[in-house]
């Protein structure tokens, strides 16, 4: 899943990214905590997707 995950940021976010805008957008909640262009089961601490789900 983490190969998946960096192909298709640097393939296709990242390429789209560039076409769409001159600058990096990011974004937070209202109390400041970064919000993730993408959430994958990776980013459950504790939890083997391939076991669990």
């Amino acid at each position: 899943m983490k190969h998946s995950f960096s192909h298709w940021k640097a393939e296709k976010y990242d390429k789209a990214l560039k076409k769409a805008s001159s600058k990096k957008m990011e974004y937070t909640t209202i109390s400041g905590k970064e919000i993730k262009e993408l959430y994958t089961p990776l980013d459950l601490d504790g939890f083997d997707y391939l076991k669990q789900l």
